[in-house]
């Protein structure tokens, strides 16, 4: 590293000019601007000279005031001018890791010098989170982490990637065969619930194993029950102020296409008068031809959904189970009736069959043990 003195606009200016390590190429950082030779001189000189003696070791080192929290806000707003941010439930889940944990006043570390961070203090934190969070959460915390470390490079805060050599990891979340209902018991309380919201949006949830978001944006255009097709291809998602909004499926996610079972086929039918009907009542909207609106008639919020579903778990006595689970519930019973894991994956709508094998791997061992048991019967030497 060197001092020097550059032109700009008319204007000197004092820069310590530096090789990239990753490009290998040699880069400027602005220090300051002046209207004479004379006093840019002597600036360079200064820095020069606590350069020589080591009082600045790294490019980091100039900008020792910018808190890491101020970098990854920065970085935050930048994405979103860019319009990056697709889905609001991306945009909150990265808020709510960076308010909940990285901005935390006890354990936090936004207010972290980020020229004086390293590797050590990174993986310190994530190790102490990882004590008692879930990998995921693990993983969305070092991904807003990221964005703050990789926008201070970009801005020359930093002169190298700390993030590189973290090792990630994290508690096992709640197992998918432990998050499941018993078709037996789902059944009882599918009569008790028949021709309410939340019974036909558990008989979706169970039958076709869809999401609360795929769901809630459910419209009945995307139903045709004369060739029994449901299309999916719209979710219920909360934008940045936590306010549920109806949005196409993205560009990298194609719409599913699902057929309708008779159960599913006799409840919508039974539901569409009711809903009809509701529809003529003075003041009704009709947003998006929905099935699901709240009281209001406006979109109605993911989270309620797992609410009144888990109400109605604990008034059957039923501990442990999510809305979630009746998806988990889906697979485990397609698995029994002898669908692949290619086909499984493909009615899950997941976007690649790794996800499918991760989350279901019960259901596959024991399919292994099955074909093991299979070949023993008939080969024996």
């Amino acid at each position: 590293m060197r001092a020097v003195i550059r032109k700009n606009k008319g204007k000197l200016e004092t820069a310590i000019s530096y090789r990239d390590k990753l490009t290998d190429k040699i880069k400027y950082k602005r220090i300051k601007v002046f209207e004479t030779r004379e006093a840019a001189e002597i600036n360079r000189e200064e820095i020069q000279r606590k350069i020589n003696t080591g009082e600045i070791k790294t490019i980091g080192e100039i900008n020792h005031k910018k808190r890491f929290g101020e970098c990854i806000e920065e970085a935050f707003k930048k994405e979103r001018e860019r319009g990056e941010y697709k889905s609001g439930n991306t945009y909150n889940a990265y808020m709510g890791a960076y308010n909940s944990h990285i901005n935390d006043e006890k354990n936090g570390i936004s207010d972290y010098i980020v020229s004086r961070m390293t590797t050590k203090d990174l993986q310190d934190f994530i190790d102490k989170k990882a004590e008692t969070l879930s990998k995921s959460t693990v993983n969305i915390i070092v991904a807003v982490i990221r964005k703050g470390v990789h926008y201070a490079l970009q801005n020359n805060f930093i002169d190298r990637d700390i993030t590189v050599g973290l090792k990630i990891w994290g508690r096992n979340p709640k197992k998918a065969k432990d998050n499941v209902l018993d078709y037996d018991v789902l059944n009882e309380i599918l009569k008790k619930t028949k021709g309410t919201d939340i019974g036909l949006q558990m008989l979706l949830g169970a039958s076709l194993g869809l999401r609360e978001s795929e769901i809630l944006g459910l419209s009945w255009d995307n139903i045709d029950l004369d060739e029994n097709i449901i299309t999916i291809n719209q979710i219920i998602v909360r934008d940045e102020n936590k306010k549920p909004t109806l949005q196409p499926y993205t560009k990298n996610k194609e719409p599913l296409y699902l057929a309708i079972p008779d159960a599913l086929k006799e409840n919508l039918m039974e539901y569409k008068l009711i809903w009809d009907k509701k529809m003529s009542t003075p003041g009704a909207k009709n947003i998006e031809n929905l099935l699901f609106l709240n009281r209001k008639f406006e979109l109605t919020n993911p989270s309620s959904l797992s609410i009144k579903f888990k109400k109605i778990m604990n008034e059957n006595g039923i501990e442990g189970v999510t809305f979630h689970g009746l998806r988990h519930s889906y697979a485990t019973m397609l698995n029994e009736d002898g669908l692949s894991i290619k086909e499984i994956s493909k009615l899950l709508n997941h976007k690649n069959i790794r996800t499918t094998k991760d989350i279901y791997v019960h259901l596959f061992k024991d399919v292994n043990k099955a074909s093991v048991s299979a070949v023993n019967k008939k080969i024996n030497m």
